[in-house]
C-alpha cells in the first residue's frame, strides 16, 4: 500500500516537472512571438509612412527622411527605392541632414548594433501603382539582446528553482503521506489479525474523522460485536449447564430409586414427569433469552406508528388476564409518533405486561408513554408485591429467582437485551410490598409533522 501511494504522487511529481518545462517552452515561443509581431506592427507603421511620403506624383524627402530616421529608432535598417530601383534614401541621408550630437548617437546605435544579412522587402503603392520598394534589415541591438538573454536566463533560473522546490516538497509529501495513510491500514490489518487468532478485545483508535476513521469505527464495532457474540455463547452455555443439572440429577436419582426398588414406581414417574417439563420449559425460556440477544446484531425493521396506539393495542391483549385477578390497566401519554423496530418493542412489552399481572394479585397497573425530539420513554408501574432492596439489584441476572419468583428468572434478562438491541436504556424501581415501576428510554423518535403539542390524556384499557 506504501509503494502505491509512493509511486502516486512521484507520477504526479513527474506530471508536474513536464507540464513546468512545457510551460517554460511556451513562454519563450509567446517572448518571441510577441518580439516578432511588434518588429512586423512597427514595419506596417513605417510603409504607411514611406506610402505617404509619395505625393502629387513625386517624393516627399523630407518625409521619407523622417521615416527612415524613426526606422533607426526601431531598430530598422531602411532602404528606400523609386520605381527605376533607385535608392532614393537610406541613412547615410539621415546622417547627413541632423545635427552633430544626434549624428554621433545614431553613429553610436548603428555601431553597437549589427544587421542581419538577410533582408525584407515591400512594394510601396499609391494611388493602387507601385511606385517603389522598401528594405528592412533589422538591427540587432546588443544592449536589447543582452536584456532579452538575461530575461530568458532568469526565467530558466526561476523554472529550475521552482522546479526544484515543486519536486522536493512533493516527494517530502509522497514519503509523509504514503505513511501517515499506510500505518493506520497496518494497524486496521495488524487489528483484524487480532482478531482472527480470537483477541476480541482489539481495539483501535484514531482522531481523525475521515474515512480512515470511520473504518476504524466500524472496526471497533465489529470487535465489541464479536466480543459480545463470544461472551453470549459463554454465558449461554455456562447458564444450560447449570440450570439442567438440577432437574436432570432428580431425574437420574429417581430412575435409580425405581430400579433398586427403593420406591414406588408411580410415584418416580410422576416426579420425572415434573422435572421433565420443567426441562422443557427451561428450553423453552433459553430460546427466548438466545433470541433476545440475537436481536443485538440483527438489523432493525424500524417503521413509524404512533406509540400510544402501538401501547394500547398491546395492553389489550392482556385484559382478559388482568381482569380475572381484578387488575385494572390504564395507559397515559401523549400521542407521538415514534421510529423504531415494533416486533422488538411488542417483546418487551409482553414481557413488561405479564411480570405486572404476574406479581399483582389485585390493584391496578398504569402504563405510560411519551418523548422528547430525542427519545420517547415507556412506564409500567404496578401495585404489586414489589422487589426488596437486597433482590433488586440482580433482577436482570440470567436465571435469577427472587423469593417470591414463580418463572424461570429470564424474563427482565430478554427484556434488557431488547432494549440494548435498541440502543436504549432500562432502569427499574421498587418498594418491598408497595409496587415495582419499570422505566425505558429508547433514542430515535419523529413528532408529529404538524407542529402541533402532543395531548396527554389517561384511558382505562380493559
Amino acid at each position: 500500500m506504501r509503494t502505491k501511494i509512493f509511486l502516486s504522487f512521484l507520477t504526479v511529481i513527474v506530471v508536474a516537472i513536464v507540464s513546468n518545462v512545457i510551460f517554460k517552452n511556451l513562454i519563450v515561443r509567446d517572448f518571441d512571438d510577441y518580439r516578432a509581431g511588434v518588429q512586423q506592427a512597427n514595419i506596417y507603421w513605417l510603409i504607411a509612412s514611406v506610402e505617404d511620403s509619395f505625393e502629387d506624383g513625386k517624393w516627399n524627402h523630407s518625409s521619407l527622411m523622417d521615416a527612415v530616421h524613426w526606422g533607426l529608432m526601431l531598430g530598422l535598417d531602411m532602404d528606400v527605392f523609386d520605381v527605376d530601383g533607385k535608392n532614393i534614401m537610406d541613412n547615410t541621408h539621415v546622417f547627413a541632414h541632423i545635427s552633430s550630437p544626434m549624428r554621433l548617437k545614431m553613429e553610436h546605435l548603428i555601431r553597437t548594433s549589427r544587421s542581419v544579412k538577410e533582408y525584407k522587402s515591400y512594394y510601396i503603392f499609391s494611388s493602387g501603382k507601385r511606385v517603389g520598394q522598401l528594405r528592412f534589415k533589422p538591427l540587432i541591438r546588443r544592449e536589447i539582446r543582452k536584456k532579452e538573454d538575461i530575461f530568458k536566463e532568469r526565467l530558466m533560473r526561476f523554472m529550475i528553482v521552482s522546479f526544484t522546490i515543486a519536486g522536493a516538497g512533493s516527494l517530502l509529501l509522497a514519503i509523509l503521506f504514503s505513511v501517515l495513510l499506510s500505518l493506520p491500514l497496518k494497524r486496521l490489518k495488524d487489528g483484524a489479525a487480532r482478531i482472527a487468532r480470537g483477541d476480541f478485545d482489539t481495539r483501535l483508535s484514531h482522531k481523525g474523522h475521515d474515512e480512515i476513521g470511520s473504518l476504524t469505527e466500524s472496526f471497533n464495532n465489529m470487535a465489541e460485536a464479536l466480543k459480545r457474540d463470544a461472551d453470549i455463547r459463554k454465558h449461554v452455555m455456562a447458564d444450560i449447564a447449570h440450570q439442567l443439572r438440577t432437574p436432570l440429577t432428580i431425574i437420574k436419582a429417581n430412575a435409580e430409586a425405581v430400579i433398586d426398588g427403593v420406591v414406588e414406581h408411580s410415584g418416580a414417574v410422576q416426579d420425572i414427569k415434573g422435572e421433565a417439563e420443567k426441562l422443557v420449559g427451561l428450553i423453552k425460556s433459553i430460546e427466548e433469552l438466545t433470541r433476545a440477544e440475537a436481536a443485538f446484531f440483527k438489523h432493525l425493521d424500524s417503521r413509524e406508528f404512533s406509540l400510544k396506539d402501538f401501547i394500547i393495542e398491546t395492553v389489550s391483549r392482556y385484559r382478559q388476564l388482568a381482569r380475572n385477578k381484578s387488575i385494572d390497566i390504564f395507559v397515559k401519554g401523549s400521542d407521538t409518533i415514534i421510529n423504531t423496530d415494533g416486533e422488538v418493542l411488542s417483546a418487551i412489552l409482553d414481557n413488561l405486561l405479564s411480570n405486572a399481572i404476574r406479581y399483582t394479585n389485585e390493584g391496578r397497573i398504569d402504563v405510560e408513554c411519551g418523548g422528547s425530539t430525542s427519545a420517547f420513554y415507556v412506564k409500567v408501574k404496578d401495585t404489586g408485591i414489589g422487589i426488596s432492596d437486597e433482590e433488586l439489584p440482580f433482577v436482570f441476572e440470567r436465571f435469577y429467582k427472587g423469593r417470591h419468583s414463580t418463572g424461570m428468572g429470564i424474563g427482565l434478562s430478554i427484556v434488557k437485551e431488547l432494549v440494548s438491541a435498541l440502543r436504549g436504556e432500562i432502569n427499574i424501581k421498587s418498594v418491598y410490598g408497595q409496587g415495582t415501576e419499570v422505566t425505558l428510554s429508547i433514542p430515535s423518535i419523529r413528532r408529529r409533522g404538524s407542529g402541533v403539542p402532543p395531548q396527554t390524556s389517561s384511558q382505562r384499557v380493559g
